[in-house]
């Protein structure tokens, strides 16, 4: 072979790979394009909460004014659906994240105010090991509400054994309750929960066996 066939041949190999090289090159941009797209941003996802939870809490309003009003029942579903619906995407969203405890306490709270009891105790039921007493309480007053008194007696010991932290009705609830300062919020919790509670102790075999006697009356403030 000449020294020209050789100078051929070897211009040849460097074409193909540099044609390697960019075939390559082309390949891995277009996989990095055409992969999974990236995950929102932190505060585009905190937009998407916010708009998901304002549209729950219109269609819960349009849905207590429905109610109020004795309109049709289908029309009431409807907006109960539709909170709902919103809910669900907030679950969604709550799945591929690191929500804080509270959101997902909040998000239960609305499933619950939307009919969907059954899905904010599986909700909570995720998150027990948080450790959280806002959780637990919710839970309790789910697992009430829906016959459980055993798990409910189960909650609400933990929530007491936590020193009955977070609210004390439901999380839309506007009042204030007084207590002695520095006092032990278990042993001077609103009439209506100390009595759920007792009959509950009744029911249970006495749970929750953690319940301190109470230590004076609960005063409610209203606020406005």
């Amino acid at each position: 072979m000449t020294t020209s066939t050789h100078r051929q041949s070897n211009k040849l190999v460097a074409k193909l790979v540099c044609c390697f090289a960019l075939l390559c090159c082309v390949t891995y941009l277009f996989g990095q394009v055409s992969g999974s797209a990236p995950e929102p941003s932190a505060r585009e996802g905190r937009e998407s909460w916010l708009k998901y939870k304002a549209e729950a809490e219109q269609n819960l309003k349009k849905a207590s004014k429905c109610i109020e009003a004795d309109s049709s029942e289908h029309l009431c579903v409807d907006f109960l659906d539709a909170a709902a619906s919103e809910y669900r995407a907030m679950l969604a969203m709550l799945k591929n994240s690191d929500h804080h405890i509270e959101n997902v306490v909040q998000l239960a709270d609305g499933l619950r105010r939307a009919g969907r009891a059954g899905d904010a105790i599986e909700l909570l039921r995720r998150y027990e090991s948080k450790g959280n007493g806002n959780l637990f309480h919710l839970l309790g007053d789910l697992l009430y509400g829906v016959g459980d008194y055993h798990n409910a007696a189960i909650a609400y010991r933990k929530w007491i054994g936590m020193g009955c932290s977070g609210y004390l009705l439901t999380l839309d609830d506007r009042g204030l309750w007084a207590r002695p300062i520095k006092a032990d919020p278990c042993t001077s919790l609103p009439a209506e929960v100390r009595a759920k509670l007792e009959d509950l102790q009744q029911a249970e075999h006495g749970e929750p066996s953690n319940l301190p006697k109470e230590a004076r009356t609960a005063l409610r403030i209203t606020s406005h």
